[in-house]
């Protein structure tokens, strides 16, 4: 800032840039089990912000039976003598 007559001032702006809320991070994976057995395992993901996660089944398999528990862990189990290609979705929630 200036006066006209040669005196100035000067003023310091400051800026906080906050984060913004960065998505849960994780992948596809692929099982093999035999014919009318059970799969147990668990959904791995990671969040940038270290907030906590929530798991739950988003699209069910086809052909068989899914549950998924807010822990990740879950279970598949085939139709009965179903043999070949299945899939669900899980939606991974970090709110």
């Amino acid at each position: 800032v200036s006066d006209g007559q040669g005196g100035t001032s000067v003023s310091t702006v400051t800026i906080n840039v906050i984060p913004v809320n960065d998505p849960p991070i994780t992948s596809n994976v692929s099982f093999t089990i035999a014919e009318d057995s059970t799969l147990i395992n668990q959904i791995v993901a990671v969040d940038p912000d270290g907030d906590p996660l929530t798991f739950s089944l988003q699209a069910a398999p086809g052909n068989g039976v899914a549950v998924v528990n807010a822990d990740g862990t879950f279970s598949y189990q085939p139709n009965l003598n179903f043999n070949g290609t299945d899939q669900f979705t899980v939606l991974v929630s970090d709110g």
